[in-house]
């Protein structure tokens, strides 16, 4: 191997997979498990009538909730945010940024949804357009 081939100090970091969060982890195999569980207790107690009361409670909503497949994805991916978010590159922007000084009259961020300040438009309250001007009065 040439020396042009190596990477000066710049290690390549293996790509961020989602399965590695998802799946592989002993408590997203046991999530996984305890929630195929579940759905299928719910799958035979509704063909056979196990346990037609227990849904119908507390408890079964709360089981529910906490193994619908819509809150296993956000929780058990919750690390690979975290690992996605640390492993990006964040700058805080300068503080002589021309878009951080372009703040509206009232001290809002963006000075065209700011009511106090004349450049946003029919937004503002003085403008003939402002529906504000026409608070109270009957519409036509």
């Amino acid at each position: 191997m040439d020396e042009a081939d190596i990477p000066d100090g710049d290690e390549q970091q293996p790509p961020l997979r989602v399965g590695d969060w998802l799946w592989r982890p002993w408590y997203a195999k046991l999530y996984w498990a305890a929630a195929s569980g579940y759905w299928t207790f719910v799958i035979v107690s509704w063909l056979w009538g196990v346990a037609p009361g227990f849904f119908n409670s507390v408890a079964g909503g709360y089981v529910t909730l906490i193994f619908h497949p819509f809150v296993i994805f956000p929780v058990l991916g919750f690390g690979y945010g975290r690992a996605w978010a640390a492993r990006a590159e964040w700058h805080a922007p300068h503080p002589d940024d021309p878009i951080l000084r372009r703040r509206s009259i009232g001290g809002l961020p963006d000075p065209c949804s700011d009511p106090l300040d004349p450049r946003s438009g029919p937004n503002f309250v003085g403008s003939p357009q402002s529906r504000a001007k026409h608070f109270g009065r009957n519409w036509p």
